[in-house]
């Protein structure tokens, strides 16, 4: 290589000949195929470096970065420098590396972390507060906004109830729901969260069914009536969802007899407070008790109490229109003559059922919609009870939750379906997790079971205690913020 000197003190280290080195720099290193080294040392040389210049560069056989000094620290030179005055985070309090680099320990911080676990990533972690929280309660049903769960109705030890509360899982608190203007005591009736209301309808009264309801803002904690024009008859233990626009109610018992079933629905628009009725064209049989799911475009309606519960539709909203749900001899989904309610999820692109849909084994069904087809998935236990189960599912974006009680008998059960490798694991059940009649919500990254019957065989009772299952952990970081 040539050295060779230029007007203005300029130095080029270069094979050509001539070099032209860049005006701009004093000294200008050329090459295509070496590169340059700096002084290397380990973090304790670096920092014992008497008086370093400003500007003085050297790379970290430690860290494996290359450092510069700023005057008054070291600082990595890692295309991410951190300004003054910003904060970084640390798993450790103590990080010499930090504080070498221009960083003092501000204060620490609790963030969720989620597992990178399969199904063993669930824990139950925690009761809720019985601080505020509502009074005891079966037939209730809850809802999760983003940040609350808002529980209402139900029944106690007294009777139906029009009360509820709000519960905050990250600061595990209660606030009531406003009574003023608040629907009729009640329980069996259902709700449905719009993003910015949640809309409670029909149910039990202590008189008979029901088909009022109305529509509550927790921004403002005020109700507002729904409209009895064009609603449909009276009816509880039915299904509504919503579908982004309207709320659709399809099925329920319009009476306190087994045979007053309905099979005709509603969809409830709360834009405009109004009503139009579903087609009866080609729909299933009247039920109660049974699923319904929204897939995006469509309702599947499937199972529950009727003369046939081995049955179930596809309700078209664009076009107000049914398709009958396949049947497939071969499983023994439809071998058995008589289903017991069952629970169901849609994944995205299939509809995932739970029951006691092959006598007392508990199995996993998936339906396909695309091509009006079912195939089992998995027999994932057994219960030595296969009467009054009650089955409840939440979907997570990629597990299915599913929690098992009995009316009659202190058994319980609780699972984590994995559909991407058809795999289940159990969780750990929690004594006095609630018997039959809770509610059970995603809300984020804990999924909540609360209220319900507690008890064994004659002798239950409601409970107002909630339990955590968590998929992600509270971890403690700490904050450096940069001199």
């Amino acid at each position: 290589a040539k050295v060779t000197p230029r007007t203005k003190a300029i130095v080029v280290i270069s094979p050509n000949n001539p070099a032209n080195p860049h005006a701009s720099a004093m000294l200008d290193v050329q090459s295509t195929d070496k590169g340059m080294l700096v002084p290397r040392m380990t973090t304790a040389q670096r920092t014992a470096i008497a008086n370093p210049a400003k500007g003085l560069l050297v790379f970290d056989t430690n860290t494996n970065t290359f450092w510069f000094y700023n005057g008054s620290a070291w600082g990595p030179v890692d295309g991410n420098t951190v300004p003054s005055t910003g904060i970084i985070l640390s798993e450790t309090e103590n990080n010499p590396a930090l504080t070498a680099a221009g960083f003092s320990l501000i204060g620490e911080t609790k963030m969720l972390v989620k597992p990178t676990g399969g199904t063993g990533s669930f824990t139950w972690t925690g009761e809720t507060s019985l601080d505020g929280a509502p009074s005891a309660r079966t037939g209730h049903t809850a809802v999760w906004t983003g940040t609350e769960m808002i529980v209402w109705g139900g029944e106690g030890i007294n009777g139906k109830l029009n009360t509820g509360g709000r519960y905050n899982p990250e600061t595990d608190t209660w606030m009531p729901v406003n009574l003023v203007n608040a629907p009729s005591p009640r329980s069996h009736h259902s709700a449905v969260w719009t993003g910015t209301e949640m809309i409670i309808w029909g149910g039990y009264s202590s008189q008979g069914t029901l088909n009022t309801g109305a529509k509550y803002n927790p921004n403002t904690d005020t109700w507002m009536t729904v409209s009895l024009s064009g609603a449909p008859i009276n009816r509880a233990e039915h299904t509504a969802i919503w579908n982004g626009v309207d709320m659709i109610i399809w099925g329920g018992n319009s009476s306190t007899s087994p045979t007053s079933n309905t099979n005709t629905g509603g969809i409830y628009n709360p834009s405009n407070n109004s009503w139009q009725p579903t087609s009866t064209i080609n729909a299933p049989v009247p039920r109660t008790g049974h699923t319904a799911i929204w897939t995006g475009g469509k309702m599947i309606i499937w199972s529950g109490y009727s003369n046939n519960s081995r049955t179930g539709g596809i309700y078209d909203y664009n076009n107000d229109s049914w398709v009958s749900i396949a049947q497939d001899s071969s499983l023994c989904l439809f071998q058995n003559g008589f289903s017991k309610p069952s629970s169901a999820i849609w994944t995205g692109s299939d509809m995932i059922i739970c029951g006691n849909t092959c006598g007392a084994n508990y199995n996993l069904f998936k339906f396909i919609p695309a091509s009006n087809s079912w195939s089992e998935l998995s027999s994932i236990g057994q219960s030595a009870f296969d009467i009054d189960n009650d089955f409840k599912s939440v979907w997570t974006g990629d597990f299915m939750v599913i929690v098992v009680g009995n009316l009659y008998y202190n058994q319980r059960m609780n699972l984590i379906y994995d559909p991407s490798s058809y795999s289940t694991s159990t969780v750990s059940a929690v004594y006095s997790f609630p018997n039959y009649g809770y509610s059970l919500l995603w809300a984020t990254d804990k999924a909540i079971v609360w209220g319900g019957y507690t008890g064994e065989y004659t002798f239950y009772r409601p409970t107002n205690v909630g339990y955590i299952l968590s998929r992600a952990t509270h971890k403690t970081y700490y904050l450096f913020k940069k001199n």
